[in-house]
């Protein structure tokens, strides 16, 4: 995974495995899944997210990093029927 430092430099990931393990006893791979999803709840685009995530390909980070949110669906369904409602009106 790549990651920035306050002054927007990446952090090879190495370096960002070293300083994640002494904050969050899960593996790094745990990690990525955590921050791809918080990147998605968070509204960050998904080809900003690939690259923050340093994966090659953006179907990696959709597939299998990415999770689905029941929240996140209900709220989008939600949305949709107000905007059907309002076109019936």
């Amino acid at each position: 995974m790549t990651a920035t430092s306050h002054r927007l430099a990446a952090i090879p990931p190495s370096s960002w495995n070293r300083r994640s393990a002494a904050r969050w006893p899960r593996s790094g791979h745990h990690v990525r899944h955590t921050v791809a999803s918080l990147l998605k709840d968070l509204a960050v685009p998904a080809r900003d997210a690939q690259i923050i995530l340093g994966h090659s390909r953006l179907a990696v980070t959709l597939e299998i990093y990415t999770h689905a949110d029941e929240h996140a669906q209900r709220e989008a369904l939600t949305r949709l029927h107000d905007l059907f409602d309002r076109a019936d009106r």
